[in-house]
């Protein structure tokens, strides 16, 4: 019953900080040069960065998320987004990318003059170097994943998964106001091969018609909920190796819980549908409506909370 009334409020917390990410992020979007991009996948990012990531880094030091470092976060939100409509266009010249982050000179392009001044809020929180080195590792691991398109082998895929967000969730990691403990650098990175996976399986139809292959394209739907549960027990190791109070962990590890839920329901929901994973899953004989999980709806929001009940538990089991 205890855990019920802890989820309870964990999921009316992540609620709300998701409307104030949502109202944040149209303030700071004003703030941008007017050639900024379509403003929903500005909101997307956000709710995904602060609330999922940067909020929940905070819980484990038992300390709450300052204004100024919401602020950063929403910033990293857009610059995120802004990378991906760069990488999704393929970007003409790479190579001139490449050279504009490792001197972060003000480019010419539209896009990447919103970059530009994105980074410029940054740097206000974060040396130089690593800023440089982290969004060019950023951008290279988002460059690489294009390649998804002309490969089968899992191991390979598995690493571009990883890199792709795992330098995103530890560049969310360092532009908090505290020193990074030992073991969470590989804590932080682990987490963002977790997400971009589940992000994977809820993406698995927009991924097929974009013609690029993910791991949720190489597994059948029970092999590929083993590789995702495997890959969340070594997140819990992971998050059991911090030196951070426990009380304040086992905070963090509820709404971790109710973010991983998700693509365990949503595999659910494909296979009661009749709809495979694995190199079978083909978009011509389904809509794209079937394989949406659809948090706003109540059937779903109580599979994910049951779900994130018993990965709660599963992650007591193993301080027991």
């Amino acid at each position: 019953m205890k855990q019920k009334i802890l989820f309870s409020l964990s999921f009316l917390v992540l609620l709300k900080d998701f409307y104030f990410q949502k109202r944040l992020s149209k303030k700071l979007i004003k703030t941008l040069p007017r050639s900024a991009q379509d403003s929903k996948i500005y909101h997307t990012y956000a709710i995904q960065i602060v609330s999922c990531i940067a909020i929940l880094y905070c819980e484990m030091r038992g300390k709450k998320i300052s204004k100024v470092e919401k602020k950063t976060q929403v910033y990293l939100s857009f610059l995120a987004a802004l990378m991906d409509i760069e990488t999704d266009q393929k970007i003409k010249n790479i190579s001139e990318v490449i050279v504009f982050f490792k001197s972060l000179q003000l480019p010419h392009s539209p896009v990447l003059e919103n970059i530009c001044f994105i980074i410029q809020q940054l740097r206000k929180n974060i040396d130089d170097q690593p800023l440089k080195e982290l969004i060019r590792n950023s951008l290279l691991f988002q460059l690489e994943s294009l390649r998804q398109t002309k490969s089968n082998d899992i191991a390979y895929i598995k690493e571009i998964t990883w890199n792709k967000c795992g330098y995103s969730f530890l560049f969310s990691r360092m532009l908090l106001n505290h020193k990074m403990i030992a073991n969470e650098q590989a804590f932080c990175f682990h987490y963002g091969g977790i997400g971009q996976l589940g992000d994977d399986i809820l993406d698995i139809y927009d991924d097929k018609k974009d013609g690029i292959v993910t791991i949720a394209h190489l597994l059948n739907n029970d092999a590929l909920k083993v590789f995702y549960m495997d890959e969340l027990l070594l997140l819990f190791k992971n998050i059991q190796r911090l030196d951070y109070e426990p009380k304040h962990v086992y905070k963090a590890v509820l709404k971790l819980c109710i973010v991983t839920a998700i693509p365990l329901v949503q595999l659910d929901l494909l296979t009661e549908q009749k709809i495979t994973t694995g190199k079978t899953f083909s978009i011509d004989h389904i809509n794209r409506k079937d394989t949406i999980c659809d948090m706003q709806k109540f059937s779903v929001l109580k599979r994910s909370f049951t779900k994130s009940i018993s990965l709660y538990k599963l992650f007591l089991s193993l301080n027991s």
